[in-house]
C-alpha cells in the first residue's frame, strides 16, 4: 500500500504521458511537413520527446539532493530543538522505481508514436482545408 506521495507522483507521471500525446498529436502536421522534408519518423519523435527528456533528467538531477536535504533538516530539527530522536532510513528502491516508471512510460511513449506515425496518411495530414 503506497503512501499519498507516491500517489500524488504516479499521477503527476500520468499527467505528463497524457500531456505529451496530446502535444504529439495536435503536431501530426508539423510532422507529416517533416517526414517530406526528409526526416525519419525516429528522428521527429526523438525532436518531440527530446525535450520531455531533457526536463525530466534535469527534475530528477535537481529533486534527489533536495529530497535528501529536507529528511536531513527534518532530522536535525526533530533532535536538536525537539529532542527526538529520528532515524529515517532511506532507501533508494523508490527513487530507482520512480526513474525506471519514467523511462518506461518514455519508451512506451516512443514506440506509441512511433506506431501512429508510420499510419499518417501525408497528403490527409498537410492538406490545409480539412
Amino acid at each position: 500500500m503506497g503512501t499519498t506521495l507516491d500517489n500524488v507522483v504516479r499521477n503527476i507521471e500520468i499527467v505528463i504521458s497524457l500531456l505529451a500525446i496530446i502535444i504529439i498529436f495536435e503536431s501530426k502536421r508539423l510532422i507529416s511537413l517533416m517526414a517530406i522534408l526528409g526526416y525519419s519518423n525516429c528522428k521527429n519523435i526523438f525532436l518531440f520527446i527530446f525535450v520531455y527528456l531533457v526536463v525530466w533528467l534535469f527534475g530528477t538531477l535537481l529533486s534527489v539532493p533536495i529530497i535528501y536535504g529536507l529528511f536531513e533538516l527534518i532530522k536535525y530539527v526533530s533532535f536538536n530543538y525537539l529532542n527526538i530522536l529520528v532515524t529515517p532510513l532511506i532507501s533508494y528502491i523508490p527513487f530507482i522505481i520512480g526513474i525506471a516508471s519514467v523511462g518506461i512510460i518514455f519508451l512506451s511513449l516512443f514506440i506509441f508514436i512511433y506506431t501512429r506515425i508510420k499510419k499518417v496518411n501525408l497528403p490527409q495530414e498537410i492538406s490545409i482545408n480539412k
